[in-house]
């Protein structure tokens, strides 16, 4: 169950409250009560005048959409080809291990930063191979040719692994 209270102006208290109920059949609903209450002039609460909707359908949704990430999420990590996710910033908001090993930094480089940031940065300046750098402005000018076409691209990049 969760309960949410806020006081509102003149000392009136909203309530909203979600709940489970199971019903004879075995079935569960769930319920979403909202309400407030009523004071007379003397600040007595007099009457709470609610609402209760039953809201178990945007709850399996919301369960649904949590274990579709999930999935999403175990099998982007799985995969042998390197994967990111950009914002409309352009930060990385997402990158697997395959494309860490390809970029020969770990995620913590990549995430909420951009391509120039990552080539900026210090462990990027002391790559002898200079990976890092050499895809920066390459990346950002992709980003925007996605964002502006809407259409992917195809990119090609060689890269030498390392060993492990």
């Amino acid at each position: 169950m969760q309960s949410a209270f806020a006081t509102l102006g003149g000392g009136t208290t909203q309530i909203s409250v979600e709940y489970r109920i199971r019903r004879p059949d075995g079935s569960t609903r769930w319920i979403l009560e909202r309400g407030f209450h009523v004071r007379d002039a003397a600040g007595r609460v007099v009457q709470l005048v609610g609402v209760a909707k039953d809201i178990t359908t945007r709850k399996q949704m919301d369960q649904a959409l949590l274990e579709s990430q999930a999935l999403y999420r175990s099998l982007v990590t799985q995969l042998p080809i390197g994967i990111f996710e950009k914002d409309l910033a352009g930060r990385y908001v997402l990158v697997n291990p395959a494309f860490c090993k390809f970029k020969g930094l770990p995620a913590e480089r990549f995430l909420g930063k951009t391509p120039q940031e990552v080539g900026a940065s210090a462990e990027a300046k002391n790559d002898t191979t200079d990976r890092a750098t050499k895809y920066a402005a390459a990346g950002e000018d992709h980003h925007q040719q996605i964002l502006r076409t809407g259409k992917p691209i195809e990119v090609e990049e060689e890269y030498v692994l390392p060993d492990g």
